[in-house]
């Protein structure tokens, strides 16, 4: 009798191991699944923060990827600004006095822009606001030396986006994570609660735990007997 009880006591015992080491798996598969899940939306939405950027360009013609002539009076370089998540590129533009009614289209839109000229009046930056680092970008211009001609040129902008030296970048992340965690710290203090560390004790590893003394203790009381 006492041999019987004791086979159902191991049997029960594994029984509830397997239980609780195939549930901890799945909990497991589970966070693993959201937690790619977070990466690939976080990919998504990734932008430059706050600040100022220099980014290469290539000046392409209107209709091809090669090399329009227009390039030698556009600067090789333009500036990414970034001012409460709203990017602004602003392109440098060489002997302005040339160019007349000047277009700039997004998108195959017409947009807005602001053209600061420098002091000698042949220098200019063209700054206008991009939705993204891949926008498609079209300036359209009469030139003077070229009979009034309309001409038309693609800006594309390459992957080398860098952040300027002492440029201000904003994390409100940051603030925010910073914020919570002192939230949580002093209502942790005011409870008189000791901060918990390490994993957690799962609800399978106790059954295991308490089947396991079971049978030590079936066990122990067969030898004294």
């Amino acid at each position: 009798m006492k041999k019987k009880v004791l086979s159902l006591l191991i049997i029960g015992t594994l029984a509830t191991g397997i239980s609780g080491v195939m549930t901890s798996n799945v909990f497991a598969a589970g966070n693993s699944d959201n937690a790619s899940k977070s990466r690939v939306l976080l990919a998504k939405n990734d932008s430059l923060q706050d600040g100022k950027y220099s980014v290469g360009i290539k000046i392409l013609k209107e209709k091809s990827d090669d090399l329009s002539m227009a390039g030698q009076y556009i600067g090789q370089t333009a500036k990414i600004n970034v001012e409460n998540g709203k990017m602004y590129l602003s392109v440098d533009v060489t002997r302005i006095d040339w160019m007349k009614n000047i277009s700039v289209f997004l998108n195959g839109s017409s947009v807005n822009y602001d053209l600061k000229k420098a002091s000698d009046n042949k220098n200019a930056t063209v700054k206008f606001q991009i939705p993204n680092t891949k926008p498609d970008i079209k300036f359209g211009m009469n030139v003077e030396p070229m009979g009034n001609a309309r001409v038309a040129f693609r800006v594309v902008l390459n992957d080398n986006i860098t952040k300027l030296a002492g440029s201000t970048v904003k994390n409100n992340n940051d603030n925010d994570n910073k914020a919570t965690s002192s939230s949580l710290a002093k209502a942790t203090k005011s409870k008189g609660e000791l901060p918990k560390t390490g994993s957690p004790i799962s609800q399978s590893s106790l059954l295991w735990l308490g089947g396991l003394t079971t049978v030590l203790g079936g066990v122990l009381l067969k030898k004294k007997n």
